[in-house]
């Protein structure tokens, strides 16, 4: 749980949550001012740094979600908020001991907390709608302490098929890692000549590739703040990667004192690529994979979160979701062995999907967020939470 969300984003990540199956809500609107607190990342920061086991860490959390449930019947706002930060806390402490071995059920959790945290956080609370993310989350808790009293651990590949699947998808994160270095080393040269146009153009292109396989790149810790974070996520002197350039492109229109930042990015995604060769993927992990990028389109994208100077943010939702169907090609012939009317029901939705981005295409790239209307970002985000679903029931079978 890495970056922050808006209230705008909070209010619409409720509602994709709602129509994902716990009722229905109405969307409202608001400015953009950040309302979450910062999410501790115990590899950025040290804050929320612990010995917890990911099954202590389970119990803890589960113990703080039961006691929200209750303090949201009182309706205790000083006592809900704190049991927020409570929660965001406890799951930094322990996150990364869960996400290796138990990848299905870190996504789930992941889910419900994101934006019930943020919501925690807004005045006034809506008590109706945090019940349900928080009921949701305490199921997903349970979730994982079952898995976890069950040794139900990612395992690697027991067939040849599977695992020509994972070779397959590593292969395809290696290319993406490789175009991400190529890429980005263009942008940054255009930062140290100056040439904001240029910059401009090489922005969105580079990013592409990264948010094909975010996911993999967020398991390695640090890396993904550093790439990635947005002004905010994390401590201001802490604050790298492409958002601080996209900030002086768009909203400063000056490159001056940028070298050291361009810099830094490239060596960030150069390191990233190196650590990406060692990695060794499991069936379980490259379909929570898969289903991730399709949360993190339906959360920092489609609120325009994620490219709040650029407003690009169509450009990086379409990477996931590209990123997402690549993982579910390369497994889909192990589902359809399994459940062939799941794999014409999750066909069917992709392509729903992708018919719908592509409907928002203006020449190479997507219109900007700003032209987009309510209805627009409405559509796209109910596409991407029916795809979700049914991507998610794959990941049971496998």
């Amino acid at each position: 749980m890495k970056k922050l969300i808006s209230m705008m984003a909070v209010l619409f990540l409720v509602i994709a949550i709602i129509l994902a199956g716990c009722g229905k809500a109405d969307q409202t609107s608001s400015n953009s001012e950040d309302v979450s607190r910062k999410t501790a990342d115990t590899t950025s920061s040290g804050k929320g740094a612990s010995t917890l086991n990911a099954k202590d860490g389970a119990g803890k959390l589960l113990e703080i979600a039961n006691q929200l449930k209750t303090e949201l019947v009182g309706a205790n706002g000083q006592k809900i908020k704190e049991l927020g930060t409570q929660l965001e806390d406890t799951w930094s402490s322990f996150e990364d001991k869960v996400r290796p071995d138990y990848p299905l059920e870190y996504t789930s959790i992941e889910q419900y907390l994101v934006p019930l945290s943020a919501g925690l956080s807004i005045s006034p609370l809506d008590q109706a709608a945090l019940t349900k993310l928080n009921d949701s989350l305490i199921q997903a808790i349970q979730d994982l302490l079952n898995a976890i009293n069950n040794q139900k651990v990612a395992q690697k590949a027991d067939n040849q098929q599977l695992q020509a699947a994972m070779d397959q998808y590593k292969t395809y994160v290696l290319e993406q890692s490789a175009s991400l270095v190529e890429e980005t080393a263009a942008f940054v040269k255009a930062v140290l000549d100056g040439d904001i146009a240029k910059a401009k153009l090489l922005y969105g292109s580079s990013r592409i590739f990264y948010e094909r396989i975010e996911p993999i790149a967020e398991s390695f810790g640090d890396l993904d703040p550093k790439i990635d974070a947005r002004e905010n996520d994390v401590e201001p002197a802490e604050w790298t990667g492409f958002h601080v350039l996209e900030k002086a492109l768009w909203v400063d229109g000056s490159l001056r004192n940028q070298e050291k930042y361009a810099n830094q990015l490239l060596e960030d995604v150069k390191a990233l690529h190196e650590q990406i060769k060692s990695v060794e993927l499991k069936p379980a992990q490259v379909i929570a994979g898969a289903v991730e990028l399709l949360n993190e389109a339906g959360t920092s994208k489609v609120t325009g979160e994620e490219e709040r100077y650029s407003h690009l943010d169509l450009l990086d939702l379409a990477a996931n979701v590209e990123g997402s169907k690549a993982a579910y090609d390369i497994i889909k012939a192990s589902v359809q062995q399994q459940d062939a009317e799941l794999v014409k029901k999750i066909d069917e939705r992709f392509n729903q999907l992708q018919q719908l981005l592509d409907s928002f295409r203006q020449g190479d790239s997507f219109k900007v967020y700003t032209d987009l209307t309510q209805e627009n970002t409405k559509s796209i985000g109910q596409a991407i939470e029916s795809t979700a679903e049914a991507l998610s029931q794959a990941a049971k079978i496998l």
